[in-house]
């Protein structure tokens, strides 16, 4: 905008003297993804953990097919530990069972939720996930 000659100002980040701290105080709200997710960023990123991925796969179902054709198309899965496609029948699973689809549950909890609703019905088969809920206090 400086370029295009108009003056900016950045008072969250540059005025030493604050009058406010939080957007929130000036009648300003917080981005809706915050809602769901712990910060901004994109969704379907790249380094984002599989519980951001079960947040894409039932809010932005769009990103989550977007990511498994690209998937696809490359040959690499996004993660070290498996394919978004090899994910999809837990997390319908975890859908179905009324896993909410959310970042604000830390993630040990969340899991041990996921597993704990799942093995009701009879099913849980996602190792990592398991290996997480063990290494709670690690």
């Amino acid at each position: 905008m400086q370029k295009s000659g108009y003056l900016t100002d950045y008072p969250l980040a540059t005025w030493a003297d604050r009058t406010i701290n939080k957007t929130m105080q000036i009648g300003i709200a917080p981005p809706l993804q915050y809602e769901k997710f712990n910060h901004a960023n994109c969704k379907g990123c790249l380094k984002a953990g599989w519980q951001h991925w079960y947040v894409v796969y039932c809010e932005n179902v769009d990103i989550w097919l977007e990511a498994k054709q690209a998937e696809s198309e490359i040959g690499y899965s996004i993660h070290n530990d498996g394919y978004l496609e090899d994910k999809e029948p837990i997390f319908e699973q975890m859908r179905l069972a009324g896993m909410p689809p959310t970042e604000k549950i830390p993630s040990a909890k969340f899991w041990a939720m996921a597993k704990k609703l799942i093995s009701q019905d009879g099913f849980f088969d996602m190792p990592q996930i398991e290996r997480a809920v063990e290494c709670v206090g690690c």
